[in-house]
């Protein structure tokens, strides 16, 4: 799948209002940037889920600090060895799965 794809999906849970983007198992190399485009035009609803587990990511954006209301983030599989910083503006998130990256 490539991120035209990504983001029709993105752009449908927009339209949708739904909580949770499932973008797993896509092949993406990153996070898709229409998550963060979307921010900043204030057309993603409040996503409470994002499920970016089983593909070949090695970063992911700095927007992900703007999903104010984000609970839980699954990453497992993916080839990260960071997260940003940003993270930690995420109050409400409650679980983080890493497994199965390249963090050292």
């Amino acid at each position: 799948m490539d991120h035209n794809e990504a983001e029709a999906i993105i752009n449908k849970a927009a339209m949708l209002k739904q909580e949770e983007l499932q973008l797993e198992g896509l092949g993406l190399p990153i996070m898709p940037q229409a998550i963060g485009a979307l921010l900043k035009l204030g057309g993603l609803p409040p996503v409470k889920r994002l499920l970016l587990a089983n593909n070949v990511i090695t970063a992911l954006l700095p927007e992900i600090g703007s999903l104010n209301v984000l609970e839980e983030l699954d990453v497992r599989n993916n080839r990260l060895s960071q997260i940003p910083s940003e993270i930690r503006k995420l109050r409400k998130l409650r679980s983080v799965l890493l497994g199965k990256n390249r963090f050292t």
